[in-house]
Parts: structure tokens; C-alpha cells; sequence
């Protein structure tokens, strides 16, 4: 999920840094500069644009669809943008910590498994994995 206040924040940075590059850049080639130093703002020239781009790339995942991911008594609800999706606790076989991968994996029986990186907003993964799992074993024993 994407954590809309870091890609807004990552955005800023990158807007702040093209806005430093692209005049600088501008104003070395503005000076009839000797061939290496206009290759080199020309390339800084396109970094700034570069970074432009990015900026607008992290204005649009920030401002993207609202992705909620809600641990019911009864169920995981899952809103990534469209319907939302329950997940009853009672049909999950496992809640897994995939070192590999950096997200907690869902084992659902006839199903593909789910998995799930951190929500983000200062809770590490592990902490979210230990949350589902708490929820998923509470569900299992009530």
C-alpha cells in the first residue's frame, strides 16, 4: 500500500531538487560554455526533467484511490479501491512473515495466497505481522 504522506514528502524532495537543477543547468549552457561543462549541463538539464517527472509520478500514487486495510473481530477487510473484501480469520490456514519478500503472507485453503507489505505509517513489518497473526489466533480460539 502506498503511504501517502512519504510519497508526498519523497515528492517534495524531488521537486526541490529539480527546481535547484534545471535553471542551474540553464544558466551554464546560457554562457557558451567549453564542450565538457555543456555536456555536463546538459546532462544536469535532463536530471532536473527527470525529476520533474518523478515528482508528478509521486503527486499521483500519493493521490491515488483510498486503500484501507481494516483488522475486524471476524474478518480482514480489505479496501484497495474497489468493493471491499472480507476475508473471514476463520478460513486462513496461516499468517507468515516472508523474510524474503518484506510482506506477510495469508495461506487461504483452494486459494492463492495473499500477501500484504506494512501499511506503513511507523508500523514496522513485524509489528504488522504480529498484529494479524494476534487477530488470526484469537479468531482460531473464540
Amino acid at each position: 500500500m502506498v503511504d501517502a504522506g512519504q510519497e508526498r514528502a519523497v515528492g517534495r524532495f524531488r521537486l526541490l531538487a529539480a527546481l535547484a537543477s534545471v535553471p542551474a543547468a540553464a544558466l551554464v549552457l546560457a554562457t557558451d560554455p567549453p564542450l565538457p561543462l555543456a555536456l555536463l549541463a546538459f546532462a544536469g538539464l535532463l536530471i532536473g526533467v527527470g525529476w520533474l517527472f518523478a515528482f508528478r509520478a509521486a503527486r499521483r500514487r500519493a493521490a491515488g484511490p483510498e486503500r484501507a486495510l481494516v483488522l475486524g473481530a471476524h474478518a480482514l477487510r480489505l479496501e484497495l479501491g474497489g468493493p471491499p473484501e472480507d476475508i473471514p480469520w476463520r478460513r486462513m490456514d496461516a499468517v507468515e512473515l516472508d523474510d524474503e519478500r518484506l510482506m506477510v503472507r495469508i495461506k487461504r485453503p483452494g486459494q492463492r495466497d495473499l500477501t500484504l507489505a506494512s501499511p506503513g505509517g511507523g508500523l514496522s513489518l513485524e509489528d504488522f505481522h504480529a498484529r494479524m497473526e494476534a487477530r488470526w489466533q484469537a479468531a482460531r480460539g473464540a
